[in-house]
C-alpha cells in the first residue's frame, strides 16, 4: 500500500515538473522587391537556438491545411519557394 502511495506521489510531481519549451518567432518582414516583380522577401525567425538553423523547415501549408483554416489559398501561392539562410 505504501508503495503504490510513493508511486502516485511520484507521477504526480514528474506531471508538474516544468517543460523546457523553445518556440519560433517571427520577426520584422523586409521586402527586396517592387510591385509588378517576382516577391523577393525575407522574415527574420527570432528565437532559434545556434545550430539549429538547419533542422528549421519552413513551406507553406497545403491546400488541406487552407481548406480546414478557412483560408482561401489562390494557385499563385504554389509557386513561393522558401529558405532559411
Amino acid at each position: 500500500m505504501r508503495n503504490r502511495m510513493l508511486l502516485k506521489i511520484l507521477v504526480m510531481m514528474v506531471s508538474l515538473a516544468p517543460v523546457a519549451v523553445h518556440a519560433l518567432g517571427l520577426g520584422e518582414l523586409v521586402m527586396h522587391s517592387y510591385l509588378g516583380q517576382p516577391l523577393a522577401a525575407e522574415i527574420k525567425l527570432v528565437g532559434v537556438q545556434p545550430g539549429d538553423a538547419e533542422l528549421i523547415d519552413v513551406h507553406l501549408a497545403s491546400p488541406d491545411a487552407h481548406r480546414k483554416a478557412g483560408i482561401e489559398r489562390p494557385f499563385s501561392l504554389s509557386s513561393l519557394n522558401f529558405s532559411v539562410l
